[in-house]
C-alpha cells in the first residue's frame, strides 16, 4: 500500500490521518463518530494492511479506572500520509 504521496506504507509504519469520510462511519453513534473524526491530523502506528489494501490503526481511551475502549479504523491511500521513514516491526 502507498500513502497519498505514493510512499510505501507497511505494517509498523507511522502514518498521519489527513482525511476521513464521515459516511464511512455512518454506523457509529455520535460519541464514537466524534472520536474517530478527532483522529484527523494525528499519527498512528499501522498494525495491519488488509486484503483490500487498507491500513488499520487503532485509537484507545480510558473510560474508567480499569476499563478501556478502542476503535479500529481501516484507511485508504488517499486518507493517510507516511509520517516517518522509520519502520517498527
Amino acid at each position: 500500500m502507498v500513502d497519498i504521496n505514493g510512499k510505501k506504507v507497511l505494517e509498523g509504519s507511522f502514518i498521519k490521518i489527513v482525511s476521513l469520510n464521515p459516511k464511512d462511519f455512518s454506523n457509529l453513534d455520535e460519541t464514537y463518530l466524534s472520536k474517530v473524526i478527532k483522529m484527523i491530523g494525528e499519527s498512528f502506528k499501522v498494525y495491519e494492511i488488509d486484503n483490500y489494501n487498507q491500513a488499520w490503526v487503532k485509537i484507545e481511551w480510558q473510560i474508567s479506572k480499569d476499563d478501556y475502549e478502542a476503535i479500529g479504523v481501516a484507511l485508504s491511500s488517499n486518507e493517510i500520509e507516511l509520517s516517518s521513514d522509520d519502520y517498527t516491526f
